[in-house]
């Protein structure tokens, strides 16, 4: 006797896409964390670098500027470092995503099969969204901070 089995169509492309949702699900979920986590080392790294040129920023103040304006400068320097790392960021992963696809494909055990050109527009601009609020965000506290101490203060502890 034969040993067949049969299978249809609807039962494989349903479990085909069950397993993609799950996939991307793990996606979006590590996308998320590792989102937290680099606003979180940004948050510190602002945090000691900034305390670092109290001084600085002190004698910004002494000199005429005003608590908005300094504060202004910190986020716009925090706002070209986004900027310059989430274009990195972005073409590094276009770059990673372009040449392993196979790779990728082989160890979910699917063939790759590219997204429509909206949903990689989407992604794109998510990614540069999130990519450039990042340090402006992990940089407001510490922004505010500066801004609020007295010049006198900032500039003994910036000694």
């Amino acid at each position: 006797k034969a040993n067949v089995n049969f299978i249809f169509a609807s039962n494989l492309m349903s479990d085909t896409s069950a397993k993609l949702q799950k996939i991307v699900g793990i996606m979006y979920s590590a996308a998320g964390l590792f989102w937290v986590v680099a606003a979180l080392v940004m948050f510190v790294v602002y945090f000691f670098a900034f305390n670092e040129r109290q001084k600085e920023f002190a004698t910004l103040r002494a000199l005429g500027a005003s608590k908005k304006r300094v504060i202004s400068m910190v986020l716009a320097e925090s706002m070209m470092l986004s900027t310059a790392g989430a274009v990195v960021g972005v073409v590094f992963g276009a770059l990673v995503m372009n040449f392993f696809t196979v790779s990728i494909a082989k160890a979910i055990g699917l063939p790759y099969l590219a997204p429509a050109a909206g949903a990689w527009a989407a992604a794109l601009i998510l990614a540069l969204a999130a990519g450039i609020a990042t340090c402006p965000l992990a940089a407001l506290p510490t922004a505010w901070r500066i801004g609020r101490k007295d010049i006198y203060t900032s500039l003994r502890e910036g000694e």
